[in-house]
């Protein structure tokens, strides 16, 4: 009989890559998401038996529900993994979302974890892992405070049950996954970066959407836009919950400025130079530094200030030879930007870790269709 696991938070994210895992390796699944159509498009994909579960763990008779509908089964898996993150000094954050957050983060997995826990317990087999963080392993996280305290919450939980569990000899195992920032945020399909220059708040989610249907997961938004900050808070809000988009400032010139995207909820910065003073302010806050630069020189000196990965422009006038010839001194990963294009994609990212593109895809009242064309040919093309 094929083992079942059932695993929330399934639609996007590391939860649906539980489910591309499990189903890979044999297992019948049930995945448990608020929107049921990212459930069938992943179920579609999967090889074994998939049920479908709409549910909003946010509220408890949701989450008595999922456990009322485990009642009478086999469960051989409970993967917890529902949860989302919001970004910005405590003070200014909304509190319906903070309670939401705590709702969902700590009430969902309380609940579930009680619930689902007594039903393997009784069983006599099965596991359950809860999705925590390596926030929750942390002693403070400026901006981002009630996502921490409710990571911390997690683990301190799922420990104390896994030494309960140890102590009545119990074959039942509980533990807890404290990913860091996985591959989906920072490596998106074909290592795109967009640059949406120019794009104002009233587009920003719609045009995120767009894009992320089609693919892409790295989105910068250019300080010099139209209330730019606004355009980053909104869409961190709506996709910093995991693993789906991530979003950060280019154009950034100050480390006031950097502080400005932190607490807009950025989460990296891109810099037209290799100012010190910005790439350091960028690593105080625990935010991806990415300068840019021209010469082995100045990559050497943002590589000194603590820069992450290094932003090459104009890397078309250049072409993929001068990355390569860079590469035998400098280690570190280069993200090649400025007249990249479908002709030459595939080449850079032979030698670079990625590749930006701007205004050849994205300008202001271009059609939302003609972004996702322009967004899936040239993922296309870099593959």
């Amino acid at each position: 009989m094929p083992k079942f696991a059932v695993i929330t938070g399934a639609s996007s994210g590391i939860g649906a890559e539980f489910a591309r895992q499990l189903s890979a390796r044999g297992y019948n699944l049930m995945l448990v998401a608020r929107r049921a159509d990212r459930l069938e498009t992943l179920s579609d994909q999967l090889t074994t038996v998939c049920e479908i579960m709409t549910a909003d763990l946010s509220k408890k008779s949701e989450c008595l529900r999922l456990a009322k509908t485990l009642e009478d089964r086999r469960v051989d898996l409970f993967i917890n993994n529902a949860g989302f993150g919001d970004c910005g000094p405590f003070l200014q954050t909304e509190l319906d979302k903070d309670l939401d957050m705590l709702s969902v983060n700590i009430r969902a997995v309380h609940i579930l974890t009680k619930k689902i826990g007594q039903k393997l317990y009784k069983q006599g087999f099965g596991a359950l892992l809860n999705v925590g963080s390596c926030a929750g392993l942390m002693p403070a996280g400026p901006y981002m405070a009630t996502y921490y305290a409710t990571k911390a919450y997690v683990v301190n939980l799922t420990s104390a049950l896994a030494q309960e569990l140890k102590e009545a000899h119990s074959p039942v195992y509980a533990g807890c996954l404290c990913p860091g920032p996985v591959d989906t945020e920072f490596n998106a399909v074909a290592n795109v970066e967009f640059a949406l220059r120019g794009i104002t708040p009233d587009e920003i989610t719609d045009v995120c959407e767009t894009l992320r249907e089609a693919g892409i997961r790295l989105l910068e938004v250019p300080l010099n836009s139209p209330d730019a900050l606004e355009s980053i808070r909104r869409a961190a809000r709506e996709y910093h919950a995991g693993t789906e988009l991530l979003i950060g400032a280019g154009t950034v010139l100050t480390p006031a400025a950097v502080r400005e995207v932190a607490e807009a909820g950025g989460r990296f910065i891109i810099s037209p130079d290799t100012n010190p003073e910005v790439i350091r302010e960028t690593k105080r806050l625990g935010l991806v530094s990415m300068p840019g630069f021209f010469t082995a020189t100045e990559a050497f000196a943002a590589l000194r200030a603590g820069a992450d990965c290094l932003k090459l422009f104009p890397a078309g006038a250049l072409g993929p030879g001068y990355v390569k010839d860079l590469k035998a001194v400098i280690k570190a990963p280069i993200m090649a930007v400025g007249g990249v294009d479908t002709a030459n994609a595939a080449d850079f990212l032979k030698v670079c870790a990625g590749i930006g593109v701007g205004s050849a895809l994205y300008k202001p009242g271009k059609p939302l269709s003609a972004i996702a064309e322009d967004a899936r040919r040239f993922t296309a093309s870099a593959r």
